[in-house]
């Protein structure tokens, strides 16, 4: 994530939301801070066969920990030594999906590097123009 930030490549990552990120000057999981987003309506959206509503809440958050990477060093065939580095501002963006009756359906948590941190709102998006994270959840 640093390498390609530094490269001004942006990216986007559906992770799990067990990961730690730093948000309102505390360090939550992701999942914590999608609970306290305030969600936007943005209309229908098929799923499964049948209408669901979708809702999307996004904020900035701050990745700080050190880089644990998984690959291995070609020379000693041992994992590499983890990496620390700058913190990286990031925009969380997540998706909600409810039924017509306002039941809970799903919630898929994407992290992404933009260009410019200030980019306009998701929010006014359509749901043909969001990234679909229920295609392959």
């Amino acid at each position: 994530m640093r390498t390609l930030s530094s490269q001004g490549i942006c990216w986007l990552i559906r992770g799990k939301e067990g990961h730690r990120a730093e948000w309102g000057g505390d360090t939550r999981k992701i999942g914590e801070i999608a609970d306290d987003l305030p969600f936007i309506a943005n209309g229908l959206v098929g799923w499964k066969g049948k209408k669901a509503n979708m809702e999307i809440g996004e904020t900035s958050v701050i990745i700080t920990r050190t880089a644990k990477a998984k690959r291995k060093d070609k020379n000693t065939g041992r994992r590499v030594k983890v990496q620390p580095g700058v913190a990286l501002t990031l925009r969380l963006v997540v998706v909600r999906l409810t039924d017509t009756y306002g039941k809970f359906i799903g919630r898929c948590s994407q992290t992404l590097a933009t260009r410019s941190p200030a980019r306009k709102s998701l929010a006014g998006i359509t749901g043909a123009g969001v990234l679909n994270p229920f295609l392959s959840c």
